[in-house]
């Protein structure tokens, strides 16, 4: 039995391992530049629509000199997602045992309102019992306040939980050790085998 009562998973790079990005397919389909197309996810309309303060689609248009894309926003963000809908099966497989363990498990993630509506509907539909997503939040996994939402959630669906009967898995370092600030068991992740034996010590 899991000493862990909830886990927490980033998507990119954990559950979402594509063995391309898509703006390096993107650039190789259509002769363009790498290293300006990716200056749009420095943009602060970019940065705004991951936190639900701008529209992307909105922010692609403002930036299409960066995409050199003639078409509707709608069609650039259907091939984007679908370009990157490579799901993290021997992970997913080992959270479906989990929560028939009664483990809840949960999305943690930095997306903007479409790809996240994609990740809920179409990528992992009924496989979480929740998702807390930046652009639903309003902040950034980077700030204290995303954290102190997502425990404020919790513990209010679960009562008596405590910080440390939390597990969450991440790719970036620096946001597991954000996580651990605020007494969570954060974890960089490796891979599925690692992730299991964590999960059921």
């Amino acid at each position: 039995m899991s000493k862990y009562k909830v886990a927490l998973f980033d998507v990119d790079g954990v559950l979402i391992i594509p063995p391309k990005l898509f703006s390096e397919q993107y650039c190789e389909n259509y002769g363009i530049n790498l290293n300006e197309q990716v200056k749009f996810y420095a943009t602060k309309e970019f940065q705004d629509a991951s936190i639900g303060k701008f529209d992307l689609k909105d922010a692609i248009r403002i930036h299409s000199e960066l995409w050199q894309w003639d078409g509707e926003p709608e069609e650039l963000l259907n091939m984007w997602f679908e370009g990157e809908n490579y799901p993290n099966k021997p992970l997913l497989n080992l959270i479906k045992v989990m929560r028939a363990k009664k483990v809840s498990v949960y999305l943690a993630t930095q997306q903007e309102q479409y790809r996240a509506s994609y990740l809920k509907e179409v990528i992992f539909k009924d496989k979480f019992d929740g998702i807390f997503c930046t652009c639903y939040l309003g902040y950034s996994k980077r700030e204290d306040h995303f954290w102190k939402e997502v425990l404020r959630s919790l513990e209010s669906s679960h009562p008596g939980l405590k910080p440390g009967e939390i597990a969450y898995f991440d790719d970036k370092q620096h946001l597991v050790d954000k996580a651990r600030e605020f007494g969570i068991d954060a974890y960089l992740y490796t891979n599925t085998p690692d992730v299991k034996a964590i999960l059921t010590k």
